[in-house]
């Protein structure tokens, strides 16, 4: 598939603020499941963006803007081909080597060890919270990419997904408090359970198909849903690599995703962190619009 996308962001502030220095995650990944044909940013007063591959090789655009303003914006365009056509395509490990296939990986490339043991108040261990929630056990000779399967089932008989939902500081025991949560938070919830079995996970963003924003028939508001970045659970499949699982519609990623960012947790790759001087950074107010395009 390919997809025409613009991410619109905008902040702006109560009185002038100077020295404005922004990080954006914005862009498109450039990696084996999609290509990337084009991608640009536009920005007016700012200096010419830059562009670097943070620790968790994540495309990430730097911007400047040194004299006083009240407003800042930013368009991001992209032009993308996806190529995960099947996602369960692959040359499958037998069940009974699949945990000596992780191991080795993690032998080969020990950076994957911060998918495994990297804990903190949104992917915490489940059972050190104490809720008497009955969490998914491996299950010895299945195979992993079913385990992950049944686990993503659990975590949407657990918590509802809401789009609206928003939350600053995503906690588990809030999520598991409310049983409602964004994509963010649902994926989040996949994580805990798979590091708690010794199974690297890592969070991830990007744009989604704009059907998924279309309503069902069923729908009592037949209204399409604004568009907004998604986020989901990549899982390392012996065999296959990274794969997606998208928690909050209970499926597989495949071509329809297009994948921006990646991290241990939400707060790896937020879409932007700033600084500046004067003004007062609670005054601040951002936004970001996306419009997303299937061409092909």
């Amino acid at each position: 598939m390919r997809y025409r996308i613009r991410a619109e962001y905008r902040v702006s502030f109560d009185e002038p603020v100077r020295e404005h220095h922004l990080q954006l995650r914005l862009a498109p990944a450039d990696d084996a499941s999609q290509r990337v044909l084009s991608r640009r940013l536009e920005a007016e007063g700012v200096s010419e963006p830059t562009r670097h591959r943070d620790g968790y090789g994540n495309p990430v655009h730097c911007l400047a803007l040194m004299a006083p303003h009240q407003a800042l914006s930013v368009e991001m365009h992209a032009e993308i081909e996806t190529l995960l056509d099947n996602p369960l395509d692959y040359q499958p490990v037998s069940p009974d080597r699949e945990l000596q296939w992780i191991s080795e990986s993690l032998r080969q490339a020990p950076r994957l060890w911060d998918f495994v043991l990297h804990r903190c108040p949104a992917t915490a261990d489940l059972a050190a919270l104490g809720l008497g929630l009955p969490v998914p056990q491996p299950r010895p000779g299945k195979a992993l990419m079913e385990q992950v399967h049944s686990v993503m089932d659990w975590v949407g008989r657990v918590c509802d997904f809401d789009p609206a939902c928003t939350n600053v500081q995503p906690q588990l025991r809030t999520l598991l408090d409310k049983r409602c949560g964004s994509s963010a938070d649902l994926a989040h919830l996949l994580i805990s359970v798979l590091r708690g079995w010794g199974i690297p996970a890592r969070f991830a963003t990007g744009y989604v198909d704009p059907d998924f924003f279309t309503p069902d028939e069923d729908d009592e508001d037949t209204r399409p849903l604004e568009q907004q970045m998604r986020a989901w659970t990549d899982v390392l499949i012996p065999g296959a690599g990274w794969r997606g699982f998208d928690p909050a519609k209970g499926l597989v990623v495949n071509q329809s995703y297009v994948r921006v960012a990646v991290g241990r947790h939400a707060e790896d790759v937020v879409a932007d962190r700033a600084t500046f001087k004067g003004g007062d950074p609670s005054a601040s107010r951002r936004s970001l619009r996306i419009e997303v395009v299937a061409s092909s």
